[in-house]
């Protein structure tokens, strides 16, 4: 028999702004089982939202001209969602 991925799906929805660094040190902490991420964020260094997109361990941020929602989408296995969600919520208290 093969081998079944029991991936999970963690939603993210962002109320602020965070900084760059500090969400990228957050990725950089990720665990393995973290395959693929993607969403819009808004990064203190930016005036709209940016479309963040995460696969094999490479990040990619695209500037947006719209407004979009501030959602991230996690998909993994063997997710820590609670801890992740804290550590999210960290990021948006963050001065």
């Amino acid at each position: 028999m093969g081998h079944q991925l029991k991936l999970q799906t963690l939603l993210y929805e962002f109320t602020n702004e965070i900084s760059q660094t500090g969400f990228e040190e957050w990725v950089k902490g990720l665990p393995e089982t973290v395959y693929r991420m993607k969403g819009f964020v808004q990064l203190k260094q930016y005036r709209k939202p940016v479309l963040f997109q995460y696969s094999y361990g490479t990040p990619l941020y695209l500037p947006q001209e719209m407004k979009m929602p501030l959602k991230l989408v996690i998909i993994g296995e063997g997710l820590n969602a609670e801890k992740m969600y804290k550590d999210l919520q960290e990021l948006e208290k963050e001065e």
